[in-house]
């Protein structure tokens, strides 16, 4: 295959997939000094990493040997509100942008953010890499354009806080356990393990991703022919699975003490931190910022926030018909049925009426993850792939919708899925896609001039009176129109020929010949 043939043929990832990535980087450009006047960052969690960075520091040489003292080492930060990572990333990123400017510590901020694009960028690349190892459909092309212009990954991409790290590594732990469910190489394991000690040493609320991290190998396992159309044995599978497991577990512990390694040289603080952040959330700690959230309802409030504010209201309505596509596609009614029973209503009655400790939101995310992992059973073979996200985005929306502290930024680790569930949500339409995109573009168009011509002196003329036909202004309009009517019912009629012939060499030709027009009409 040439290589101007793969290109037309794979047009989303070579043409337009850089295009949004271009469109990403500009939004995201834009206005990261938002504060400027401030000498300090007014977003608090800004502040408070950016003091974590400033009491840093490597020991030297000869104090090399503090590093594993938690109380002298001047490595530890003895802060894990959130995780030694991004702190880390941070204090490295500072010290070789020192070496270039004399910027004091608070000047770090937009550093910071740049670095949380980048995040966030690197998102948006793993989401559309994920979408096509999901499904093979030109509209996976969404998802990127999704996380390209959604208000809460613009937003988040703005600020120097961890949410758009641990989304990063989230998404890249999820793409690499969906490669190793479909063929099981060690090296998928490997990296999985990678990104999924680097997320939980940025945020350790990510460990429900370990679980998923056994369920995809025994996705593998359990196919005698896996995803790939490979048909194996249960011997070479077993080894694959168990060789897989045990690369990974361990590249996820060096990673994650190489990235935070005083959570366990300094255990104590590092769980007691833990412990307070568990029960802020859960509500059972009353802090001022968190007084907001008193009275408001679980799961409605989250998902009116995200919904209105997060994602807006078109790419929500899409978003969340796609997650009832996935979560329902290929089940017959009656497991249908019984899966909302025990695999949601069951849950959230559990949360809702035992409350948050950790016993009653570990055995409502088993109880949750169980129950999709039961409709396998009765899932058609195309729509399995699928449940592999599911049972990290599922138990994520029952318990952390049912927190008493709902920042919507707690939402930012789903919302990659969201979009990808969405795309699928899409059918393939080929020709007749061409013709509905015509219609939407033409009924916004109409909308548009409703509004404009609403806000001017012309509604006024909207009275029934002023559409009574004229005969006299009919036939003079009518009169000096006849030549402009003929010219463009000559060209309409030949663009519907040349449509008509174009269309017999595919859908390609007439998107093609489609866009042409309109490019030829402005």
């Amino acid at each position: 295959m040439s290589i101007k043939t793969k290109i037309v043929n794979q047009w989303d990832l070579y043409i337009v997939f850089p295009l949004i990535l271009i469109l990403a980087i500009l939004i995201r450009s834009f206005g990261l000094n938002w504060d400027e006047g401030f000498f300090w960052t007014p977003h608090p969690d800004e502040r408070a990493i950016l003091f974590k960075i400033q009491e840093l520091s490597f020991p030297a040489f000869d104090q090399l040997h503090t590093l594993f003292d938690a109380q002298e080492s001047s490595w530890n930060p003895a802060w894990f509100a959130y995780g030694s990572a991004p702190i880390y990333l941070m204090k490295f990123a500072g010290y070789v942008f020192s070496q270039f400017t004399t910027a004091e510590i608070n000047d770090l901020r937009i550093l910071g953010r740049i670095l949380s694009s980048l995040a966030d960028l690197g998102t948006l690349i793993f989401s559309f890499l994920l979408a096509r190892k999901l499904v093979e459909s030109k509209w996976t092309i969404l998802v990127p354009a999704f996380i390209a212009i959604a208000v809460i990954h613009v937003q988040l991409s703005s600020f120097l806080t961890v949410d758009t790290f641990a989304t990063f590594f989230t998404v890249a732990t999820m793409y690499f356990l969906h490669r190793l469910a479909i063929d099981c190489q060690w090296t998928d394991s490997v990296f999985a393990g990678i990104f999924l000690g680097a997320g939980l040493a940025t945020k350790i609320s990510l460990m429900p991703i370990a679980s998923v991290f056994i369920i995809a190998h025994l996705f593998y396992l359990v196919h005698p022919q896996n995803f790939s159309g490979q048909l194996l044995s249960l011997t070479l599978r077993a080894t694959q699975v168990l060789k897989g497991v045990f690369l990974g577990i361990i590249a996820t512990i060096l990673v994650f003490l190489i990235a935070q390694p005083y959570a366990l040289l300094d255990h104590s603080q590092f769980f007691a931190d833990l412990r307070e952040q568990s029960l802020m959330v859960r509500g059972f700690l009353d802090y001022p910022y968190t007084r907001q959230y008193f009275d408001t309802l679980p799961y409605l409030y989250h998902f009116k926030q995200l919904s209105v504010w997060g994602l807006g209201i078109p790419l929500a309505i899409l978003s969340w018909l796609g997650l009832v596509y996935v979560l329902f596609r290929g089940l017959p009614v009656k497991i249908s049925v019984a899966y909302i029973v025990f695999g949601l209503i069951l849950p959230i009655m559990i949360l809702v009426v035992f409350g948050n400790t950790l016993i009653v939101i570990v055995s409502a995310g088993v109880i949750s993850a169980t129950s999709l992992l039961f409709t396998l059973l009765f899932r058609t073979y195309e729509s399995r792939l699928i449940v592999l996200s599911l049972c990290w985005v599922i138990p994520y929306i029952l318990i952390w919708g049912n927190f008493e502290v709902k920042f919507l930024r707690y939402f930012l680790p789903i919302v990659p899925f969201l979009f990808i569930y969405g795309a699928l949500f899409i059918p393939a339409m080929g020709i007749k896609g061409i013709a509905l995109a015509t219609l939407c573009s033409q009924f916004v168009g109409l909308i548009y001039i409703i509004v404009k011509v609403n806000g001017t002196n012309l509604k006024k003329y909207l009275d029934l009176k002023c559409f009574v036909p004229k005969l006299s202004l009919q036939r003079e309009i009518f009169t000096q129109a006849i030549p402009a009517i003929g010219s463009m019912m000559f060209i309409g009629l030949g663009v519907f020929i040349l449509l008509y012939y174009v269309s017999m060499y595919g859908d390609y030709s007439a998107g093609g010949y489609g866009a042409a027009i309109r490019f030829e009409q402005l």
